[in-house]
C-alpha cells in the first residue's frame, strides 16, 4: 500500500530531475506552445441546458430533466427532515388516534375504483388534455403525518392486503406503480436532437431552414444559390441510360426496401446513390470531439453518418496545428479534415423531425470550418454571404440537400450565425428518371464541395507561405503565429502581405488563385472519379503551392466519363 509519504518523495524526485535537466531541454520546452486541450462534450444533456433556453418544449428529454429535479428536491427535504432532531415523541396512543383520523384519506386509485366506466373514460378524456394545473405542488414536501401512515402501513402487510381485496382494481397505475415503472422508462434511449435542441441553436444563432425572425424578417439566402443549383443539376455520363439502366433501379428499389435501419442504408443504399467515388476523403460515423463547441459545452458533439474532407496533408502544418478546433473534427490525424459534405441517414420508422435538425447542426460546424480557413491571416472575419457547405439527408426514399453559410453577429463581439437554407428535395424511388436527377445532384454535391474546399486550403496555405517569406525577408524567425484565444484568427502581418489585399463594402477580398464561375468547374457531364487537375499544396513542400489561376483553367480539367 503506497503511503501520502511516498507520494511526497516521488514528487520531489520528479521535482529534482526535472530541475536538473540540461538547459537545451529546457529551451525547447519553453519555446513551444502549450498542448491543447480538446473541448468537453457532456455525456448527457446538463442542467444547464435547460436553464438556457429561451423557451422549454415539452419533449421526454425534458420530463427526464424534470423527474431528475423532483428526485433532487425529495432526496433534499428528506436529509433535512433527518438532521432535524425530533420534537415531541409521539406516544402509541397519539399515533393510533392519528391513523383513526386519517382512516378516510383512501388514494386516487382507490378513488377511481369508485367511478363507473362512463365516469372512468370522462376521467381519461380530461387527463389526455393535461388534467389540473398542478404546478404549485412541484416540490412540495409530503406531509410528515402521511409519511408516518405510509410507514405503519408498510409494517402490517396484513392490513395491506385486506384493503387490496376489499378495493376494486384501477385501471390507472397508482403512485409506487409509477415510481418503480419509471426507472425502467428511462433506460430506454432517447434522441438529443429534438425540439429542445432546435431551440437551442435558435438561441445560439445557428438557424434551420425556414426559420423567420420574431419582426418577421427571414434570414440572408446565399448569394450564390443559383449558381450552386446550376452546378448540382448538370448530367453525368455515369448515370446515362447506357450505364445505369433500369435493372440498376429496380435493384436500388429493392435494397431501399429491405435496408432496416441507419447501417443497413448506409452499407446497402447509400453506395448506389455515390457510385464511384475516392474514399480516402470520407470517414463514416465519428463524433467531432476534437471540435471547439459551436453553441456552449452543453451540446453533444456532432455526428454525421458520412462526411467529405480534405486529407491532411494537402494543408500547411502550422495552419493544420492553429485551427485544429475549427478543421480537424477527431483525435485520428489520418482521417479528413475541413469537411464540408455531410449525409444523415435514416431507417424505416424514424422522425421526420430529427435529420432536419441534424443537418442544421452538421452544415454549420462544416461553415464555420470554411469560413476559418478563409480567415487565417485576416484581422478580421470573412463574410462574404455565400455557402460552401451542402448537407444532405437520405430517409424514406427522399435525398434532401441543403446549403450552410456563416452570417455576422447580432451585436459587436458577439458569436457568428449560421443559416441553413434547402436547395432541393428528390424523391429517389419514384422513377428512374428521378433516381437520375437525385443521385446526379449528390455526387455533383460531392464534387463542388471539394472545389469549395480545395479552393479555401489553397488560401491559407498561400498567406501562410506568404507569412513566411515576410519574415524571412526581415530576418525574423519563419514561424507563424497563431490565433487569438476568441479564435478569431487575428494575426498582425507585414505590409507586404496586406498589399496584396483588397477591401470593398467591409469584406476583405483575399487571393483568388481560380473564378469562382461554377460553369467553368466542369463540363456539362461532371464525372464520377474526382478531378486531380486541381493543385493540392503539399504542406512539406511549398513549390506545390498555387502560384498562378492559370494552374486552375479550364484547359487544365481532365474530363472523363
Amino acid at each position: 500500500m503506497v503511503s501520502l509519504a511516498d507520494v511526497d518523495n516521488r514528487d520531489n524526485q520528479k521535482a529534482s530531475d526535472s530541475s536538473r535537466k540540461r538547459p537545451s531541454e529546457a529551451s525547447q520546452e519553453a519555446s513551444s506552445s502549450p498542448k491543447r486541450h480538446r473541448p468537453h462534450y457532456p455525456s448527457t444533456i446538463p442542467s444547464r441546458f435547460w436553464d438556457n433556453l429561451s423557451k422549454v418544449p415539452l419533449t421526454r428529454n425534458a420530463l427526464r430533466e424534470l423527474d431528475r429535479r423532483q428526485e433532487r428536491r425529495q432526496i433534499a427535504f428528506h436529509n433535512a427532515d433527518q438532521e432535524q432532531p425530533s420534537v415531541q415523541r409521539l406516544t402509541r396512543s397519539a399515533r393510533r388516534s392519528l391513523a383513526q383520523e386519517n382512516h378516510h384519506q383512501q388514494s386516487a386509485g382507490q378513488i377511481l375504483g369508485q367511478f363507473s366506466p362512463a365516469h372512468l373514460k370522462n376521467v381519461r378524456r380530461f387527463s389526455s388534455h393535461g388534467g389540473p394545473d398542478l404546478r404549485d405542488l412541484i416540490g412540495y414536501p409530503a406531509p410528515t403525518q402521511a409519511l408516518d401512515d405510509m410507514s405503519s402501513s408498510q409494517t402490517s402487510p396484513v392490513t395491506r392486503r385486506r384493503s387490496i381485496r376489499q378495493s376494486r382494481r384501477s385501471p390507472y397505475p397508482s403512485r409506487s406503480t409509477r415510481k418503480t415503472t419509471l426507472p425502467s422508462a428511462r433506460t430506454k434511449s432517447t434522441s438529443p436532437y429534438d425540439r429542445a435542441f432546435q431551440q437551442h441553436l435558435i438561441d445560439h444563432h445557428v438557424l434551420p431552414d425556414g426559420y423567420e425572425y420574431p419582426n418577421g424578417h427571414l434570414p440572408p439566402e446565399p448569394e450564390n444559390m443559383e449558381e450552386i443549383r446550376q452546378a448540382l443539376a448538370r448530367r453525368r455520363a455515369s448515370l446515362s441510360p447506357s450505364r445505369f439502366t433500369n435493372e440498376d433501379f429496380r435493384r436500388f428499389k429493392r435494397q431501399h426496401r429491405t435496408a432496416q435501419g441507419e447501417p443497413a442504408v448506409l452499407s446497402d443504399v447509400v453506395p448506389i446513390l455515390e457510385g464511384d467515388q475516392d474514399k480516402r476523403n470520407a470517414a463514416r460515423d465519428n463524433a467531432f470531439r476534437n471540435l471547439e463547441h459551436l453553441t456552449d459545452d452543453t451540446l453533444v458533439p456532432g455526428k454525421p453518418d458520412l462526411y467529405y474532407g480534405a486529407r491532411p496533408e494537402q494543408l500547411n502544418p502550422d495552419v493544420r496545428s492553429a485551427l485544429s478546433g475549427q478543421i480537424v473534427p477527431t483525435a485520428q490525424e489520418e482521417l479528413p479534415i475541413a469537411p464540408n459534405f455531410f449525409l444523415e441517414v435514416k431507417g424505416p420508422g424514424a422522425s421526420a423531425e430529427v435529420a432536419p435538425r441534424q443537418v442544421c447542426y452538421d452544415g454549420a460546424l462544416g461553415a464555420r470550418g470554411i469560413q476559418s480557413l478563409q480567415s487565417y491571416g485576416e484581422a478580421e472575419k470573412v463574410y462574404d454571404n455565400k455557402a460552401y457547405t451542402l448537407t444532405c439527408y437520405y430517409m424514406g426514399g427522399v435525398l434532401g440537400i441543403y446549403t450552410s453559410h456563416p452570417i455576422p453577429p447580432l451585436h459587436p463581439g458577439g458569436q457568428p450565425g449560421f443559416v441553413t437554407t434547402e436547395v432541393k428535395q428528390y424523391l429517389l424511388t419514384a422513377d428512374v428518371e428521378n433516381f437520375r436527377q437525385g443521385a446526379a445532384a449528390y455526387r455533383n454535391g460531392i464534387d463542388w464541395a471539394k472545389l469549395q474546399r480545395d479552393e479555401a486550403i489553397n488560401r491559407a496555405n498561400e498567406r501562410a507561405k506568404q507569412a513566411v517569406q515576410a519574415v524571412q525577408a526581415v530576418g525574423g524567425a519563419s514561424h507563424f503565429p497563431g490565433p487569438s484565444p476568441d479564435v478569431d484568427v487575428k494575426v498582425n502581418l507585414s505590409s507586404a502581405i496586406s498589399a496584396s489585399n483588397a477591401t470593398v463594402n467591409g469584406v476583405t477580398n483575399m487571393l483568388m488563385p481560380a473564378s469562382q464561375d461554377v460553369s467553368s468547374y466542369e463540363p456539362d457531364v461532371f464525372a464520377d472519379e474526382p478531378s486531380t487537375s486541381l493543385p493540392f499544396p503539399n504542406a512539406l513542400a511549398p513549390s506545390h503551392a498555387v502560384e498562378s489561376p492559370s494552374l486552375l483553367s479550364q484547359e487544365n480539367i481532365i474530363h472523363r466519363n
